[in-house]
């Protein structure tokens, strides 16, 4: 999704918020910063200076670092830049039990734990590369890098081992885990020391109304196939005709964000009181609050704008310029050559093992794709910005991911892949809106709510577990 706060946020989510004693709490899901310069320092004092150049219409800025950049530093910072690296020992162990025995249960384990830390490893490269390029172009970068893993694996599904049906499975899969497991998890981590959560009513809207129209997309073909009122060939043709629509609709919705209405989508988040929101007076109205947060003021828990790089966090690139091309491309490699062995290995996990088709498409290919940066800002009390976060990533899989593999699967004519998907998948996902629906129409949240989301991708996976198989045919 193309909303430059949610994508801001996705930058930001991942760096250590440093409080005024300049300590910072430890989080696997954060980047570790190598340099702090403190809030009141600036760019002189630092002795930073920033060159503009622009190259082919791109605005790109070089940072002159405070520290200089050696090559013991540049590969301190990319193996080191996160807790989470530790398991990038699994990718060659997991690429060589797939060079070795093929396609296994065991292959398919260690492959799948290496797409974790290595689209990690991504998005920590993507982070230093938007540092030198302007805002416009990392919008556009973010675009279509939000969902990498889902993208590479829905490509190899198609064309590698042409599962068609596993491939919806999983696109179902992702949304669900956006918003049962991303948000859920936010909502229980971030409500059990906030108490009360609020955010803007009107952005919790618009965010659902964006994700009805997604869902509308796949219950409309999904029921006239389910109710036999088409022949297949006319079907393959309504899904076509669907997805270029979906796609009209998402570039529309990129341009309003990024360019005619842009101020309205880089609003200020709700920035936390200093003091226990369990003694908070009550004195106004939810409506009240909701859509108009209190505004950050010295007696805030901490002077630091997690959505705005600035002068309180780290500042300047850690990495060279083709030092993170060139991080970003190993990482893309590998992480292709690691879901290739995990897709590859799906045949034989159910053969070994009593895992359903189902269950491995809706529930456990979507994990890896999960970012979950958003849990930090929701203990933050940054829940607005997490909800758009979450509930975006589901509409740009509704909304791009969707009709672009249907297209593309039209145009290499590599099989009929349509929009209708399987009655339980479409049953799964509609309470899945309905369910996110009455969550956010009071404007505020809680911990409870989080482990409702939860309990629902818990039921679900259960039912996934005992789907049959020729339920996917």
């Amino acid at each position: 999704m193309a909303d430059p706060d949610l994508l801001e946020t996705r930058r930001s989510a991942h760096r250590v918020f440093l409080v005024r004693e300049k300590r910072d709490r430890f989080n696997p899901f954060r980047h570790i910063p190598w340099d702090y310069p403190t809030a009141d320092t600036n760019d002189i004092e630092l002795g930073i200076k920033r060159h503009h150049r622009r190259i082919f219409g791109i605005k790109f800025e070089w940072i002159s670092p405070r520290v200089p950049f050696t090559l013991s530093n540049q590969i301190k910072r990319t193996v080191l830049t996160s807790w989470i690296n530790c398991l990038l020992v699994c990718v060659p162990i997991g690429l060589g039990l797939h060079k070795l025995h093929g396609g296994s249960a065991s292959a398919f384990a260690v492959n799948y734990v290496a797409e974790i830390p290595l689209w990690f490893m991504c998005d920590y490269a993507l982070e230093e590369i938007e540092e030198y390029i302007g805002p416009t172009a990392s919008d556009l970068l973010d675009i279509f890098t939000t969902n990498t893993v889902q993208i590479i694996s829905s490509l190899l599904l198609l064309f590698h081992t042409n599962q068609v049906a596993l491939l919806q499975t999983s696109l179902v899969g992702g949304i669900l885990c956006n918003i049962l497991v991303l948000l859920g998890l936010s909502l229980l981590i971030g409500g059990l020391p906030n108490h009360e959560q609020r955010f803007n009513r009107h952005a919790a809207q618009g965010a659902s109304t964006l994700l009805s129209i997604a869902v509308t997309s796949i219950l409309i073909p999904s029921a006239v196939k389910l109710l036999d009122q088409t022949s297949d060939e006319n079907l393959v043709k309504q899904s076509r005709g669907v997805a270029v629509v979906l796609l009209f609709v998402y570039a529309a919705y990129i341009f309003c964000s990024m360019y005619t209405h842009r101020h309205e989508y880089a609003k200020h988040p709700t920035f936390p009181p200093d003091m226990d929101l369990s003694r908070r007076p009550t004195t106004s109205s939810p409506d009240q609050d909701a859509e108009n947060p209190p505004v950050r003021t010295q007696t805030t828990r901490r002077n630091i704008d997690p959505l705005h790089l600035n002068s309180d966090e780290i500042r300047g690139p850690q990495l060279l310029f083709p030092v993170a091309l060139f991080v970003f491309a190993a990482s893309i490699v590998l992480l292709y050559l690691c879901i290739d062995a995990t897709v590859d290995s799906i045949e034989a996990l159910t053969e070994q093992t009593p895992l359903t088709p189902m269950f491995i498409g809706l529930i456990l290919l979507p994990i890896p794709n999960c970012d979950f940066a958003p849990i930090s800002l929701a203990v933050d009390n940054f829940l607005e910005q997490t909800m758009r976060y979450t509930v975006g990533r589901s509409i740009q899989t509704a909304l791009l991911v969707e009709p672009l593999v249907v297209l593309l699967a039209w145009w290499t004519g590599v099989g009929d892949v349509t929009l209708a998907f399987n009655g339980f998948e479409v049953v799964s996902l509609f309470t899945t809106v309905l369910l996110l629906g009455f969550l956010v129409v009071d404007a505020k949240a809680h911990w409870v709510h989080g482990i409702l989301l939860l309990a629902e991708w818990v039921l679900i996976g259960i039912a996934a577990y005992f789907v049959e198989t020729d339920s996917l045919k």
